[in-house]
């Protein structure tokens, strides 16, 4: 008899955690935020803040700073097959109708809002005389028009479903909805966890309650200016005065008219004087309006929506803020590591095998050239955005040869092995390509913080 702990147990025991209802996902606590276009709605809304706008442009303008390449894995860099697809797919990615660069414009936005999906678009093409299944383009499809997640088991997602709008083209749901098969989509998720394909929200979530006190605030501010700092006319008529000085009851009431509709025409600024009549008097009635309550809190939450997209640094030196180089630097640093780390992420949805929501490109190449394994497939790199300083280095190689301190002959094997050591792709020629995803960690560092708490004993060590 054969032991059970003998062999692998193929069954699913656990579960995702995450709440599936109705092909909705049970995540946000907040009653106004629940539904998807719901959120998405709100998300424009805040889209309209300058501090928001202006983080949200910071985010995008830094991601789009990068450069991607396919390329070959590491560990196969010299394997023909591995090459073959690399150069296919670069071949396919430079073929869309719809440059990467521009697609990152729509696609980078699910860091605000937490999802975005792409529906992937193949079309037939003949390449040197041989046909192949390219990617015609990957289209945009706005989150605010999301209705459903849909799966059979609450683990693998099936297909999406959107709200109708207009003309519908394409497959429909039950309910006449757009559907789409998750073997057509690009999804990208900002902090999934589980099956939470919707993900956290996005940056814009966590920077939600503190716009809502800025606008709050600014409300305030703009009540509190009409009320006091335009001051309000009040007319005192003096009746007992005025029957004295010989006015009748009627011609009291015509004076008092005509000062009501001088005090409109002053208060509207159509006029800029005011006619007195004796027996009545003008007052302005004035408040104590001071500002400056309302324009700190604005600053805070001005400084925390900055924190929330990881851009403190952008305020400093800003009204009673002190500028630092050094540490506006350093979160700056932050910030485009987090930026980095998001740029990983999108490339690894794009690479890997065939899988809902991901893969795309090993769809395509699997249907031109089918039997290739998947430890051979291509991955996508970015650069731009991680300099190492072993990278660097593989500028100063043309001085060093031009010095005479290298030998020519030796720099297609020294540029291979700096290459493989700071971790960049190499290509068949012997250059180095993009860097591949993963995290990097810059040596320096590493140099301080409260990991080395005997930094200093080191230091003079």
């Amino acid at each position: 008899m054969t032991n059970r702990n003998d062999r692998p147990d193929f069954r699913r025991e656990g579960i995702s955690g995450t709440i599936h209802s109705g092909g909705r996902i049970i995540r946000e606590k907040n009653p106004l935020l629940m539904s998807v276009p719901q959120w998405m709605a709100v998300t424009l809304k805040m889209s309209l803040d300058p501090i928001v706008k202006s983080s949200e442009d910071v985010w995008m303008q830094t991601l789009r700073s990068t450069t991607w390449e396919w390329a070959a894995p590491l560990r196969y860099a010299d394997h023909p097959l591995a090459l073959r697809a690399a150069e296919m797919a670069n071949s396919i990615w430079l073929g869309m109708s719809t440059p990467w660069d521009e697609v990152l414009r729509y696609a980078g936005r699910y860091m605000f809002g937490g999802f975005r999906y792409l529906e992937v678009m193949w079309r037939p093409e003949i390449i040197d005389g041989q046909a192949r299944i390219g990617i015609e383009s990957l289209d945009d499809c706005d989150p605010s028009a999301h209705a459903h997640w849909l799966t059979h088991n609450g683990r693998q997602l099936d297909a999406v479903e959107q709200y109708q709008r207009g003309s519908t083209y394409g497959r429909v749901g039950l309910a006449g909805n757009p559907r789409i098969s998750s073997e057509k989509l690009l999804l990208l998720t900002h902090g999934v966890e589980g099956t939470n394909w919707r993900g956290d929200g996005g940056l814009l979530r966590s920077a939600y309650s503190d716009w809502t006190a800025g606008q709050h605030a600014s409300d305030i501010r703009g009540i509190a200016m009409d009320r006091f700092g335009s001051p309000t006319p009040v007319a005192v008529v003096d009746r007992p005065a005025m029957v004295e000085a010989g006015y009748s009851r009627d011609q009291i009431a015509r004076e008092t008219a005509t000062v009501q509709e001088t005090l409109k025409a002053w208060s509207s600024h159509e006029e800029t004087f005011l006619q007195t009549i004796p027996g009545i008097t003008i007052a302005i009635l004035t408040g104590n309006y001071d500002p400056s309550p309302l324009n700190a809190t604005q600053q805070v939450t001005a400084s925390r929506i900055r924190s929330a997209f990881l851009l403190s640094h952008m305020g400093m030196g800003q009204s009673d803020s002190a500028g630092s180089r050094a540490l506006s630097t350093l979160i700056a640093n932050i910030h485009t590591r987090a930026v980095a780390d998001e740029a990983d992420y999108i490339a690894g949805r794009l690479s890997g095998g065939p899988r809902p929501g991901a893969g795309i490109m090993a769809r395509a190449l699997r249907w031109n050239i089918p039997h290739i394994p998947t430890h051979l497939l291509p991955v996508i790199g970015h650069e731009g955005l991680q300099v190492t300083p072993l990278a660097e280095m593989l500028g100063v190689i043309p001085a060093l040869v031009s010095a005479g301190l290298v030998d020519a002959a030796a720099v297609p094997a020294l540029r291979r092995a700096i290459s493989q050591v700071a971790g960049l792709n190499v290509r068949s020629d012997g250059t180095e390509g993009a860097k591949p995803m993963g995290p990097y960690i810059d040596p320096e560092a590493t140099m301080a913080g409260p990991g080395r708490p005997n930094l200093d004993e080191e230091a003079r060590a």
